[in-house]
């Protein structure tokens, strides 16, 4: 998930005057982080 979609994700949140669970916009953004970090890894690790 990129920045875009995340700011997209809480002007969503908050349009929706919060009813939009939280974990609706942490667990992508947190499945997003660990793909990230994960690529990170892979990468140091083959250079």
């Amino acid at each position: 998930m990129t920045d875009d979609e995340l700011r997209k994700q809480v002007a969503k949140l908050i349009a929706d005057g919060g009813r939009a669970r939280l974990s609706d916009i942490l667990v992508p953004a947190l499945a997003a982080g660990i793909i990230m970090g994960t690529t990170t890894l892979v990468v140091k690790v083959f250079l």
